[in-house]
């Protein structure tokens, strides 16, 4: 028996107590009964016949009554899932469509390491009818360039490895790789961005397929980082180090007059883009995080995020990717689900349209070519 939302598996007739008065049923008399229990109590203060929420006494024998109501709400409450990412529709205004696929190429220089692909990208007004004269004439996008005395301070901060003219930063035992670009001429202000590259990432650019035979020795690593993220759901070295790195070059930009006025953002792409929202997320004040198809956090690192940064994340961390792209929709997988690894975005996540002109395979040429993808969209 159940009766409003009580479990009835066990009798509760201890929860009840005799008042020594002597109520009439109709066919005899005997002592009521009232509840000591508050929670019970306050359920049956509800159920006098004819009086409308009007307290009264119960009349007949409860066997199978149990448990208090009023603690099963908020258990069922408190064993819900919150929902930490929120969709968003593409940008429909040419200028922010342009600027997204500039920071496409942005997120893709830990790939090809080319200033001329991310300067090209900033002139797509000048060939775009779509484009309104005074965008094409004044877009206010600016200047790239590699912020090298930047990254070489930032590197020996944190203890990792820089290398060559657009000051590398890596770690080989971890996988961790990035860049950090700055941009003088910016408008509204000039900006730093640093730049986390994903997996195949290293100290050569190319192709994937290149860069993958290459790049062997952090691509083993970034794998297993990848690994003990998705099908683990721990937090890899990388990640960690992601948000040190983070955390040191804001340091140095607040110390040096130079970037006084600059603003400050974390990229990256595939396993970059997961590091660039883990760095954003996990520093004292809102970081802003431009993220391109992502890999989602495991259980782990979406725990270690405060609740409120978790809920306020949609305000600076954005997460993009293409199409038919199974890398931000890992959770998704029957792989992944047969580990028991739960999956997932925390912030605002928009999908794009596929340009449609890969070769190969669908899901890789959506992956790997996101940057073609977005220049494309923000061509139409």
């Amino acid at each position: 028996m159940s009766t409003g939302g009580i479990n009835s598996s066990k009798p509760l007739i201890s929860e009840f107590k005799t008042d020594n008065k002597v109520v009439d049923d109709g066919n005899k008399k005997s002592p009521s009964l009232t509840a000591s229990n508050p929670g019970l109590k306050a359920l049956l203060l509800k159920c006098k016949s004819g009086v409308k929420g009007a307290p009264g006494k119960i009349k007949g024998h409860f066997q199978s009554l149990r448990s208090k109501p009023a603690e099963i709400t908020p258990e069922l409450v408190s064993k819900k899932a919150k929902a930490y990412s929120i969709e968003a529709s593409p940008p429909t205004d040419a200028g922010q469509k342009i600027q997204l696929a500039i920071d496409a190429e942005i997120a893709a220089f830990p790939y090809h390491q080319s200033l001329e692909k991310i300067t090209n990208t900033s002139k797509l007004p000048e060939s775009l009818s779509s484009v309104d004269k005074e965008v094409a004439e004044n877009p206010g996008f600016g200047e790239w360039d590699t912020a090298r005395p930047l990254a070489l301070a930032a590197g020996k901060a944190t203890g990792l490895s820089t290398k060559g003219a657009k000051g590398f930063i890596y770690d080989k035992k971890s996988g961790l790789t990035a860049y950090i670009l700055h941009n003088p001429t910016a408008k509204p202000t000039p900006e730093v961005r640093l730049v986390f590259g994903g997996t195949t990432s290293g100290k050569e650019a190319g192709g994937l397929a290149k860069r993958s035979i290459l790049n062997g020795g952090f691509t083993l690593k970034q794998w297993i980082a990848n690994g003990k993220n998705a099908a683990l759901g721990k937090t890899p070295d990388s990640y960690k180090q992601a948000s040190e790195l983070t955390r040191q070059v804001m340091d140095l930009m607040a110390k040096d007059p130079k970037y006084k006025d600059y603003s400050f953002t974390v990229s990256g792409h595939s396993k970059g883009g997961g590091e660039a929202a883990y760095a954003a997320l996990t520093q004292k004040k809102p970081v802003n995080a431009i993220c391109f198809s992502s890999a989602e956090f495991g259980k782990e690192m979406r725990e270690s995020i405060p609740e409120e940064k978790r809920a306020n994340a949609a305000s600076h961390v954005h997460h993009y990717y293409i199409e038919g792209d199974p890398v931000p929709k890992m959770s998704d997988e029957r792989l992944i689900k047969a580990t028991g690894s739960k999956l997932g975005h925390i912030g605002k996540v928009t999908e794009l349209p596929a340009d449609g002109k890969g070769k190969g395979i669908k899901e890789l040429d959506r992956h790997d070519q996101f940057n073609r993808h977005i220049r494309n969209f923000a061509g139409e």
